[in-house]
């Protein structure tokens, strides 16, 4: 939803997420998923980059990614990463 909703790229969201938790699980939710597609039924898709490919890209900047598993009855995935900022 932050993507879409509200333009914000995938690398400004990792960056985020990277300072606020250790750890981290997130879905992704491809542009053929009813959800994303009632989103963007209202304005014109001007995400090029929206793609689990450059998610991936984009999180591997900030954390590493310990684990993915397909969310079984749809073409969602759910990650499970680490962040690479300093805690102590």
């Amino acid at each position: 939803h932050l993507s879409i909703s509200n333009n914000v790229p995938f690398g400004m969201i990792a960056s985020y997420f990277s300072i606020l938790c250790k750890y981290l699980i997130i879905e992704f939710i491809p542009k053929d998923d009813s959800n994303v597609q009632k989103l963007l039924s209202t304005r014109k898709d001007i995400f090029t980059k929206y793609d689990q490919k450059n998610f991936e890209k984009a999180f591997d900047g900030c954390f590493d990614i310990i684990k993915s598993q397909n969310i079984e009855g749809s073409k969602r995935v759910l990650y499970l990463m680490r962040s690479r900022h300093v805690y102590e």
